[in-house]
Parts: C-alpha cells; sequence; structure tokens
C-alpha cells in the first residue's frame, strides 16, 4: 500500500483568475489555455461551439454569491471549471484531444 504522503503533488491542475466584469469572457479563458499551451489563440477551435454564451450569463447576472455556482465542461485538452468569481481552474485530460476541438 503507497503512503498518500509520499506520492508526487498533482501538476495537471492550472488555477488562473478572469476579470468576471469582462466583455468576453470565452476569450478570456481561450487566452489563458494559449497562454499556457503556448500557442496562438487564433489556432484554437471557437468556444462557442461547446458552451456559447454560458460565461456571459455567469457572470453578467450573477446567481447570489452562496449559491457558489461553478459551470465546468471540456475544451481543447482540459477539464475546465469556472466559479461565477472568475476563478478558472484547468485539468489537463489524459490522452489526444478529441476532434471536435482539436
Amino acid at each position: 500500500m503507497s503512503d498518500p504522503d509520499s506520492e508526487a503533488p498533482d501538476e495537471t491542475l492550472i488555477e488562473r483568475t478572469v476579470d468576471p466584469e469582462s466583455e468576453e469572457p470565452n476569450y478570456l479563458v481561450l487566452e489563458t489555455i494559449s497562454e499556457i499551451e503556448d500557442i496562438d489563440v487564433t489556432t484554437m477551435p471557437p468556444m462557442y461551439e461547446r458552451i456559447d454564451h454560458i460565461l456571459e450569463e455567469l457572470f453578467s447576472d450573477p446567481p447570489e454569491s452562496a449559491a457558489q455556482v461553478e459551470i465546468s465542461f471540456s475544451y481543447h485538452g482540459y477539464r475546465i471549471t469556472i466559479t461565477q468569481g472568475g476563478t478558472v481552474i484547468l485539468r489537463k485530460l489524459d490522452g489526444e484531444l478529441d476532434e471536435a476541438s482539436s
């Protein structure tokens, strides 16, 4: 049995913050991924095909903070969770990118 304290920390989680007041929250998430992957944001597939305007709705008319709303979805090899306060958590997915996100 392995000791959980002796295991290496999970380096697949990346946490960033985006401005929930931004007029283009989808683009902020795209920029975050392009920065991490060191690729041009214009080479990435549109996020609207995956989540439409959900982030704009989350940030423009946020629910009560006590609701602690989070949105999670997969995009471009990452599982992305975004809170209504603008915290973005990216978890790198194992394997190849699916065709819809490459």
